[in-house]
């Protein structure tokens, strides 16, 4: 149930796809376009940019899911008990008709597809069609090229950590802990906010800030319980207690408060980030 490690390179895949493409007259020579089929690939609170090669743009989207997606290139598939409804949606609106987008994998921008579950990702596929400008001169039986471009494009988020930068434009992750009858404070940068509760547990948790996982002792009322005092705040205190929790989720026991949240700027709206 922990966040697992956020990989450090984002690779994102394409391969030529040639076409052709009726022009309506007999007597006309077909216009020859070039299609590329491009991927990519982001753990949750990476930001997941792709370039289509030369000056293709995105026309479609054949494939996009934000929650527990499997599967490599070419062959992405949803799992059913963990999927954002708006995939699609979101990065049609965010990479199609551009030659290069960025799409923030975030609950904040897609929703939350499946509380508590904290090793979300986000996977598409476009495709990246080269219009040219005008006709070519070939004959319409001429076979197009199928040689393949040179390109690379990859990025590299941070692995979140103790008051980290996951990228500076965007969101940062703060933590605390505290013994049963103390308080947990998490303090956000000036101008942000704590936009989300990642990850958070009065009973017996254990890891550290990044990979904290569930005890066998939980509060039912963890999450919220901190979302109502610390959503929208720049800095927020919870006081590790039985009352505060709503009763005792295991008599006898000493108990711990861990919590992670992402803050995010207050202003402007974040919305889809673009290149």
């Amino acid at each position: 149930n922990g966040i697992p490690s956020i990989p450090q390179n984002i690779t994102v895949l394409a391969f030529p796809v040639p076409t052709v493409e009726s022009t309506g007259s007999p007597s006309a020579a077909p216009v020859v376009t070039q299609s590329y089929l491009l991927c990519g690939m982001g753990a949750w609170q990476s930001i997941v940019t792709v370039h289509c090669p030369g000056a293709a743009v995105v026309t479609a989207v054949e494939f996009a899911d934000f929650g527990l997606p499997i599967g490599s290139c070419g062959n992405f598939s949803t799992e059913s008990s963990c999927t954002a409804s708006n995939s699609n949606y979101v990065v049609s609106t965010a990479c199609v008709g551009k030659n290069a987008c960025s799409i923030l994998a975030s609950t904040d921008v897609f929703g939350e597809p499946c509380p508590f579950v904290y090793n979300k990702r986000l996977y598409f596929q476009l495709v990246c069609t080269d219009m040219p400008s005008s006709k070519p001169t070939t004959s319409p039986t001429q076979t197009p090229s199928t040689a393949s471009p040179t390109y690379s494009v990859t990025g590299t988020p941070s692995a979140p950590t103790f008051s980290a930068t996951i990228h500076p434009t965007f969101g940062y992750v703060e933590c605390g802990m505290e013994w049963e009858g103390s308080s947990a404070t998490v303090s956000c940068p000036t101008n942000y906010s704590i936009a989300q509760v990642n990850f958070v547990s009065f009973g017996t948790p254990s890891g550290t800030c990044g990979s904290y996982q569930l005890g066998q002792c939980n509060s039912v009322h963890s999450h919220s319980v901190v979302s109502g005092l610390c959503l929208g705040q720049q800095s927020c205190s919870v006081l590790a207690s039985n009352e505060n929790f709503l009763g005792d989720p295991c008599g006898g026991t000493g108990k711990w408060l861990y919590l992670q949240v992402t803050c995010f700027p207050t202003a402007p709206s974040l919305g889809l980030p673009s290149v």
